[in-house]
């Protein structure tokens, strides 16, 4: 069908891009990580029913999870954990049984962050 949209579409381009921060913001993982450009590069498209455009993302073992699903294979593998300089340890805000016994002098030097994991409303 020649009016089909390809990966570089903007209206892709916008969907890919919305998938991708929206895995990132979930896992409280900074936008400016490089795990985003490697997760972006990962997108494909492919025609479901009726042609419409389906979203995937590749996978190493050559499946297609969702946005998220591959985000936590890409940061479960070893070549990306040894690739990255060492995070501090991260809590979620919504976690009170951890924030209740956090060392708070470890949160004053940066070595545990707390990050906001809550649902706002738009």
């Amino acid at each position: 069908m020649p009016d089909r949209i390809d990966k570089n579409h903007p209206a892709m381009q916008k969907e890919i891009h919305a998938r991708v921060d929206e895995a990132l913001r979930s896992r409280g993982i900074d936008l400016s990580d490089p795990v985003r450009a490697e997760l972006l590069s990962r997108a494909d498209i492919s025609y479901g029913y009726r042609d419409q455009p389906l979203l995937r993302f590749r996978a190493a073992d050559r499946a297609f999870p969702s946005a998220g699903d591959c985000l936590d294979r890409l940061l479960s593998d070893s070549e990306h954990n040894t690739n990255t300089l060492k995070a501090p340890k991260r809590i979620a805000y919504t976690d009170r049984e951890a924030l209740f016994h956090v060392d708070v002098e470890k949160v004053a030097k940066g070595e545990i962050s707390v990050f906001d994991d809550r649902t706002h409303p738009r």
